[in-house]
Order: C-alpha cells, then structure tokens, then sequence
C-alpha cells in the first residue's frame, strides 16, 4: 500500500506540456481550425491582413494564459 505523491502532479504537468507543444506544432503547420469558404472569396492581399491580425490574436491569447497561469502558480504558493 505505498504510493507516491507526486506521480498524478507529473501527470497534471505532463498532460499541459503535450498540450502546449501539440498547439504550437499546429500554429507553425497552420493546422488550426479556419472557416475556409469566407477566406477563400477574400482578395489576397486582405487575406495577408486578416492572416497577421489572426496571428496577433493568437500571440494575445497566449500572452493572457501565460500571465494567468503565473499569477495564479503565485497565489498557490
């Protein structure tokens, strides 16, 4: 009856490494999910806008996780 305490913690972490990594090999593979028929009548040049402005949303959203997770690793300690 002896277990270790810190095995379902290196699950936790390792399940939010996969996570992260999966997520970013589908960012530079531009494998995430676009509504491709509205895209697609889009002259190029706006399709070249609206690709960077999504990219920089993305960019955000990431930023904003990161900035929660720390804070709240900060207040767990």
């Amino acid at each position: 009856n002896f277990s270790l305490l810190w095995v379902a913690d290196v699950g936790y972490i390792s399940v939010a490494w996969m996570l992260s990594l999966g997520m970013s090999a589908a960012i530079y593979k531009k494998g995430h999910i676009t509504i491709e028929f509205i895209r697609d009548k889009l002259p190029k040049n706006v399709k070249k806008v609206l690709e960077i402005v999504l990219t920089l949303i993305i960019i955000a959203f990431f930023i904003s996780l990161i900035f929660s997770g720390w804070k709240t690793a900060i207040m767990k300690m």
